[in-house]
């Protein structure tokens, strides 16, 4: 107790965006001492690299806290029992959600700070410690299906507490998918790319992630995008060995958009994807009929490319009716991707078809990296050989004036690599950028240049 009350006096402000997101604090007045102020909470714990603030408190230990008259104690309460990242403590949380007095302030916003300017009045903002419990749950609210429909503010302090119980009572506290996922997100700080003092929290938390048994486990480590957090310790292929060990029934019901196994907190269809995109590994030809059939019902384009990487004698007719099926306007990302898998599935006298659909996607103003630019991007990463041939039927059409800076910077660099000489100076890739297909006609001067260069140079690189 007299840890924590001097904690609270030592601490000028904690902001609850740091709390929630295990962040160091950074983004307000004389930072350097709210950790110090964190710093006296500090006894020794089994896991340092773990988190943040490293607490070595037990429940038992912090739950006196809560009760505190000092508003600011209750909130360290609060941020200890959250620190365990364990949802038995969430009824425990929930017991302050009507707590409205004011504890540390939070640093208001502000749109711009200097690296060494920080302003010399920094404005701040009055909390509650019912803001800090309410984040707290929220954010497990974010990483449980089961949890995904509770509205805060419908609900009472105390029958808040009784649900939050009944939904701890039926879950492993520190195994269950919410636990697992808050603990991930709290373990990169919510941040991208992954900052280096933060891959060993990372790594205990995919420790803490091999005691849950399969087939679960497979799930939550699609839940919790192992594939972006895995360390060298983990073999590249070790999430789709985990999945060929998932029962066939399981695989089925994901790619149906149903729950794959027993666990309330997993969304609808988890894993779903990951066994579409690897369905030459994960399913049988004989399945290629099943699987279409499922994308019709749920609109998804991802089925149809899984059904024609197993029937790959049938993937021109598979990708080019699903092709009509998609002509929405907002539409263009399943197009793109259904044209890139027939362009590198289906016969090379398909080619020709997934040509004419490149070209016939009208580009939307302000929009990029989709339609013709996905697909140009999207061929080139997985298969060059088919994206060369691509590349010269595109160049060949006679609508290839009609490309604008994006798709012809693309092509442009394309071509300088075949033919290992620039087909364009750096200035002009550079003044390219920025400029949607959809302006190509009033912001690009060289765009008519770099088309008759690349007519020009096709025989070249081609025959």
């Amino acid at each position: 107790m007299e840890r924590a009350e001097r904690a609270a006096a030592a601490i000028p402000w904690y902001d609850v965006g740091d709390v929630v997101y295990n962040r160091q604090p950074r983004g307000g007045p004389d930072a350097t001492k709210v950790i110090a102020g964190l710093k006296i909470l500090e006894k020794p714990a089994p896991e340092p690299a773990a988190r943040f603030l490293v607490t070595g408190w037990t429940a038992d230990e912090i739950r006196p806290l809560l009760k505190h008259e000092n508003p600011k104690v209750r909130t360290l309460g609060l941020v200890l029992l959250y620190n365990l990242e364990r949802v038995d403590v969430l009824p425990d949380i929930a017991t302050l959600v009507e707590d409205d007095a004011e504890t540390f302030p939070s640093p208001a916003p502000i749109s711009l700070v200097l690296p060494g300017r920080m302003p010399e009045t920094w404005p701040m903002e009055k909390t509650t410690v019912r803001k800090y419990a309410v984040a707290m749950i929220e954010f497990y609210c974010k990483h449980s299906a089961a949890l995904s429909e509770l509205r805060l503010w419908q609900i009472k302090g105390e029958d808040l507490r009784k649900t939050l119980a009944a939904f701890a009572a039926k879950r492993e506290p520190s195994l269950c998918t919410p636990a697992l996922a808050v603990a991930m997100e709290r373990a990169t700080g919510g941040m991208s790319p992954i900052q280096n003092d933060r891959r060993a929290r990372i790594e205990a938390v995919l420790s803490r992630l091999q005691q849950v048994s399969m087939p679960r486990r497979f799930f939550v480590a699609v839940a919790v995008d192992f594939d972006r957090f895995r360390s060298e310790r983990y073999s590249r292929d070790y999430l789709l060995m985990l999945a060929r060990q998932v029962p066939r029934d399981s695989r089925i019901a994901a790619i149906s958009g149903k729950r794959p196994v027993d666990d309330p907190d997993l969304p609808l269809g988890t894993g779903g994807s990951y066994f579409l995109k690897h369905a030459a590994d994960l399913f049988t030809q004989k399945d290629a009929d099943l699987i279409l059939q499922l994308g019709k019902t749920q609109r998804s384009a991802e089925h149809a490319i899984a059904a024609a990487t197993l029937r790959q004698e049938r993937a021109g007719t598979i990708l080019t009716d699903e092709l009509a099926r998609f002509s929405g306007e907002y539409e263009d990302m399943q197009r793109a991707d259904l044209s890139v898998a027939l362009a590198r599935l289906a016969s090379e006298r398909t080619m020709p078809t997934a040509i004419n659909y490149f070209y016939d996607e009208r580009p939307r103003p302000g929009a990029y990296g989709f339609g013709r630019e996905r697909f140009l991007n999207e061929l080139q990463a997985s298969d060059p050989l088919r994206f060369r041939k691509a590349v010269e039927l595109i160049i060949r059409d006679e609508r290839l004036t009609t490309l604008g800076p994006a798709t012809s910077r693309t092509l442009i660099l394309a071509v300088g690599g075949y033919l290992g000489r620039e087909l364009a100076d750096e200035d002009q890739i550079r003044d390219s950028y920025g400029i949607d297909e959809a302006q190509r006609d009033r912001k690009f001067k060289h765009l008519a240049d770099w088309h008759r260069r690349l007519k020009e140079a096709v025989d070249e690189w081609s025959r």
